[in-house]
């Protein structure tokens, strides 16, 4: 006698079985993808020096695939061990594709590998479609540091206290080290770049948190037929600093929220009160008056030298100048060349990013002042490299920096 009855059980079980054999080997394959990244994270010949042989670079260090065949944005940043628990900060708050360099120079390079350790034991569940990148310097090649004992990526941590007993660790040479060295902002950018598999690009400094559901919306706007057909717009995300009063997880989620912040002094511009030049091109007062619920609020129709917005655009616009070291005229260096090459900017309307606590003004230290002296003597250079590369001066350096004593000191409005 036929019983059809045991057919769909035995049928629904078969099912039931494949599915999760299905579902067994994809976890597995993706934690062996992690796992296998980090077996060989000491084998020097898996690293690669990058142009100027002055850096060996492993890229995907560890990387974790996000299961989209084709995402349309990929978030960048960059760091040193010094900033560690900020990476768990942003890739909260982002959770689409990220891709991140990690500056690990000598023993930094054993605390950068603990912590990426830490977050695939303790935190994978955030780690899809998220890449991490090492890098270290020639001339400081990766060290073990004896003592590093495995219960300093105890999962009981949370990522600040692991990363505050990591660099417990570090020696008093090392700090003087680092404090001195003249850290590679844009060749760390280029890295993480380098590492976006997508079609546009937002490139954050790790400080920077973006709104959350960012990159839900992101995706949404950027299949737009605007956004796909124009090869040369860059989208600009007004950039924010708030009160270290409020929490992370009470940061505003919309701009409606974001505007009651800012009314209350909860929020400014970001470098409002250090260097206003820095973002006063985004023109924030008109940004916060729009209120429709337009994807863009309105198109920038003029550049300041030194303006340097944070935005997201096709990937394959202009890489981040490399011959600048350590702080001033990096990301403001590349924003010129965007400019140069007749990049048009438009500013979001519901988009932006937050950078916890309010920027103060005050006096740099001596190292840094050197670094920027050195760095606005290459821009010199970096100015008449452009010239000739586009056939143009608009700002008209070439003439003027002879004569001044830093580029910030030309005076360059144009309409773009």
């Amino acid at each position: 006698m036929k019983m059809p009855w045991l057919q769909w059980v035995v049928g629904g079980v078969t099912l039931w079985l494949s599915c999760s054999t299905i579902w067994y080997q994809k976890e597995s394959a993706q934690k062996d993808l992690i796992e296998l990244a980090s077996k060989d994270l000491w084998d020097g010949s898996t690293f690669f020096y990058d142009k100027s042989r002055r850096y060996k670079t492993k890229m995907f260090a560890m990387s974790r695939p996000s299961g989209e065949l084709d995402p349309k944005v990929c978030l960048g940043s960059q760091l040193s061990v010094d900033r560690m628990e900020e990476v768990f900060t942003m890739i909260q708050a982002w959770d689409g594709p990220t891709s991140i360099s990690l500056f690990g120079p000598g023993l930094d390079f054993h605390l950068a590998v603990t912590f990426l350790d830490y977050l695939r034991k303790c935190h994978h569940s955030v780690l899809d479609g998220k890449s991490f990148h090492l890098v270290f310097p020639v001339d400081q090649p990766m060290q073990r540091i004896p003592d590093l004992t495995e219960n300093l990526s105890s999962c009981d941590l949370s990522p600040k206290n692991v990363s505050d007993k990591l660099l417990s660790l570090r020696s008093p040479a090392m700090w003087k080290w680092r404090q001195n060295y003249s850290y590679p902002f844009n060749f760390m950018r280029n890295a993480a770049k380098q590492g976006c598999h997508s079609e546009f690009i937002l490139m954050l400094d790790i400080d920077m948190v973006p709104k959350r559901n960012l990159y839900t919306e992101m995706t949404k706007f950027l299949q737009d037929p605007f956004p796909r057909t124009c090869l040369h717009c860059a989208f600009v995300l007004p950039l924010f600093e708030i009160s270290s009063k409020v929490k992370i997880q009470d940061y505003p989620d919309t701009k409606e929220q974001l505007q009651s912040y800012f009314n209350k002094g909860h929020l400014r511009p970001f470098y409002f009160k250090v260097f206003p030049t820095a973002q006063r091109g985004t023109r924030y007062l008109k940004w916060l008056s729009v209120t429709n619920s337009s994807s863009i609020a309105y198109k920038l129709d003029s550049y300041e030298f030194m303006y340097e917005p944070v935005f997201v655009v096709r990937s394959q616009y202009p890489d981040y100048p490399e011959m600048f070291y350590g702080y001033d005229m990096d990301r403001n260096s590349q924003m010129y060349e965007m400019v140069m090459a007749k990049f048009k900017f438009y500013v979001l309307n519901q988009a932006y990013a937050i950078h916890p606590g309010f920027k103060l003004a005050g006096t740099f230290p001596q190292f840094r002042l050197e670094q920027r002296h050195l760095n606005n003597l290459r821009f010199r250079d970096y100015a008449r490299i452009l010239s000739a590369r586009y056939g143009r001066d608009p700002c008209r350096m070439t003439q003027a920096l002879p004569i001044v004593t830093s580029p910030s000191k030309v005076n360059c409005l144009i309409d773009i």
